[in-house]
């Protein structure tokens, strides 16, 4: 993609209230929106647009906000603030509006575009955010200031919010978890103790001590590393969001999939919590956000009902459940079918969860022919049964809130691939079938070593050869052989034409006997090998501790005559302390002028408070009720009383004169023009 850099421009800054428009131009190419970098991936806002490259501003920095990455709904989750230093740049997508249709090649926006960019200028002030106009296009840059106090941020170095995204979610994950401890939101790499508290809560593998290879026994089993920190947190926190998905919560039946343990997460685990795994989770009083209790409920209510659904009938169960979701959400559909269950359920609810126990319930206890007819329909068709018959056969069992009980049952083998990436399962597997593998090869060259024997002397001595029947017993648990014996005809030449021997099939209850039995056995090799491991690792600690025991006596011979030499100055400075604190000493000397300093402060300040006591006392004797301020105000009050009944007798005096005045106007124009008709 195209790359452009630009310096900022704080003339170009405005606010809302701005006198400046946004609209884009009437005509002329699209206009740009710069965001950063794979910061706002799937926000509904942003589906209008379509990104067309990438940009570089120098003058901004870019602060990531946790309560808006964790937020879903919200606009902007990493900030822009401007600065004005060249030394800061940062990285920018940039997004142009998609055209009306794809055959449209004009350059002119329509009205729906304008509309579209509206609204969009609209979002973004809403948010807090005002709008800079770069030369590469239209820049949304907040505040700082304007930030609630109760948000976390921190700085993105080097203004790429891709390169070190991974590590934010890392940090708020741990933090969500409750592992951040009590510091602020940083992009520091995790602690050893956060490390190993988040391993050892969640039961996950931890890296054996570093062996030097002299020293290690020849005996011990070479342990694969672990999976990295940062990758065994995703992993673990996209578990337990598929795993949800099954129940119909969490983000991944409407959104997509994220890496981080978001608002939404959350409610999901608090509504699992409530409403379906309430059961198992009553004698837990740890009410985190995921405790290891409940991811124990949420992942083993899944593994159990993936086996007894292939127990009870259904077909196209997946192995890994959490991986094809959908596959697995469509064979429980069809078990309700099948079984006339309703109402129909799309996901798993609590009442689709008693019906399939109760179904479980009676194949055990008595209506078996089912569960017959499906472990033949298993073998005929070469399915996986081996993992589904443990967990089913162990069904209450595998419902549990106990982690380390779900983490046994994972290293044998149930779950799943997704399950067992995150517990590291998955190397063990692979070797188990590399050896396999290896076994089956050499078998092979000895058959074929043996037969080209046995040619040569059948041919020499004349004698008849016929089909030879072998057993093979297997020690893989999860292979569909370990259902019956399986058969093996060794490749002869026939001298006659009798039939091979028939498949000779087991009942039902031997066929359990079997399964127990293998599965004991391979129980207790897995135990033996890790009772050795560990026996050796701690041979090898033990050895360690001795080697670094002995590599420690000299420093702390050493330290410990520093610590003499540190007492016997202590002890000199005391003796000197003591000996100034005399009476003739200047510092004596000095204590007693501080005292007397103090007295007279203290004399001064009841001075004080007596002087402004009197002070308060004559105020209020002037001011308070029949004081001289108060009789004062009430004779003016009196005499402004008397002055306006003065003054309204005055007015009543000038009114009867006017009365007066207009009278002897009257009677003088009367007498006036008597005296006209006289005359």
């Amino acid at each position: 993609m195209p790359t452009h850099r630009s310096t900022a421009s704080s003339g170009s800054l405005f606010s809302p209230s701005s006198s400046f428009s946004l609209s884009p131009p009437s005509s002329g190419a699209s206009p740009a929106l710069l965001l950063p970098l794979n910061a706002t991936e799937h926000r509904p806002w942003l589906a209008p647009w379509t990104k067309t490259g990438t940009a570089v501003l120098t003058g901004y920095q870019i602060w990531a906000v946790e309560q808006r990455v964790t937020d879903r709904d919200a606009v902007l989750p990493a900030i822009v603030v401007l600065t004005g230093d060249k030394n800061d740049s940062i990285t920018l997508d940039r997004f142009m509006l998609a055209p009306p249709s794809p055959e449209s090649t004009s350059a002119n926006l329509t009205r729906a575009q304008t509309k579209q960019w509206e609204e969009t200028i609209a979002i973004l002030k809403a948010s807090g955010a005002r709008i800079n106009d770069t030369s590469d296009g239209f820049l949304p840059v907040t505040s700082l200031a304007s930030l609630p106090p109760t948000m976390s941020i921190v700085q993105i170095p080097e203004g790429d919010y891709e390169k070190h995204k991974s590590q934010l979610y890392l940090q708020i994950n741990l933090r969500r978890l409750g592992l951040g401890g009590r510091k602020s939101l940083s992009l520091s790499d995790a602690t050893s103790a956060q490390q190993l508290h988040f391993r050892q809560a969640y039961h996950l593998p931890i890296a054996a001590p570093s062996v030097h290879p002299v020293t290690m026994s020849p005996r011990a089993t070479p342990i694969p590393p672990p999976v990295h920190f940062s990758e065994c947190v995703i992993e673990l926190v996209k578990l337990v969001q598929h795993a949800l998905s099954l129940f119909g919560l969490g983000v991944v039946r409407v959104l997509p999939l994220t890496d981080e343990v978001c608002d939404t997460t959350v409610d999901a685990l608090a509504l699992f919590r409530d409403d379906i795994a309430d059961n198992l989770l009553r004698s837990t009083s740890d009410d985190s956000t995921l405790a290891p209790a409940l991811l124990a409920a949420l992942l083993s209510l899944v593994i159990s009902t993936r086996g007894k659904l292939i127990i009870l009938g259904c077909s196209g169960v997946p192995k890994d459940p959490f991986a094809r979701r959908q596959k697995f959400l469509y064979a429980c559909e069809t078990f309700q079918r099948t079984h006339r269950l309703t109402p129909l359920s799309p996901y798993l609810t609590r009442p689709l969860l008693s019906a399939i126990a109760t179904l479980w319930a009676k194949s055990r206890h008595g209506d078996s022919t089912r569960a017959t007819k499906t472990i033949g329909r298993a073998i005929r068709t070469r399915l996986d049964a081996l993992d589904a018959l443990s967990s089913s056969r162990h069904g209450d069992e595998v419902e549990t809130a106990s982690l380390e009980v779900l983490v046994h049952q994972i290293e044998v083998g149930v779950g799943g691939s997704s399950v067992g990436r995150v517990w590291g399962v998955k190397s063990k597997h692979k070797e188990r079938k590399e050896e396999k593998g290896k076994e089956r090869e050499a078998k092979e060259r000895e058959a074929d070593m043996t037969e080209a024997q046995t040619d040569d002397g059948g041919e020499k001595s004349g004698v008849e050869k016929k089909y030879s029947i072998t057993q093979q017993p297997c020690t893989e648990p999860h292979a569909v052989r370990t259902f019956f014996q399986r058969v093996t005809i060794a490749k002869t030449i026939p001298r006659s034409r009798d039939p091979p021997a028939p498949y000779q099939w087991l009942s039902r209850k031997r066929l359990e006997m079997d399964v127990n039995l293998r599965m004991t056995a391979w129980t207790l090799r897995q135990r033996e090998r890790r009772l050795a491991e560990m026996a050796d690792a701690l041979a090898v600690v033990h050895a360690s501790y001795g080697q670094a025991l002995e590599s420690l006596q000299g420093p702390l011979k050493k330290r410990s005559a520093h610590c003499d030499a540190l007492e016997a100055t202590a002890a000199s400075l005391t003796y000197h302390a003591e000996s100034y604190a005399t009476s003739t000493s200047p510092i004596a000397h000095l204590a007693t002028g501080s005292s007397r300093l103090l007295y007279a402060q203290s004399v001064l300040e009841d001075k004080l408070s007596e002087s402004v006591l009197e002070f308060t006392k004559i105020l209020k004797a002037k001011v308070g009720p029949g004081g001289t301020l108060d009789v004062g105000t009430r004779a003016l009050g009196r005499e402004r009383s008397g002055v306006r009944r003065f003054v309204a007798t005055l007015s009543q005096w000038g009114d009867w004169l006017g009365v007066l005045s207009t009278r002897l106007q009257w009677h003088l124009r009367r007498w006036g023009r008597t005296d006209d008709k006289d005359e």
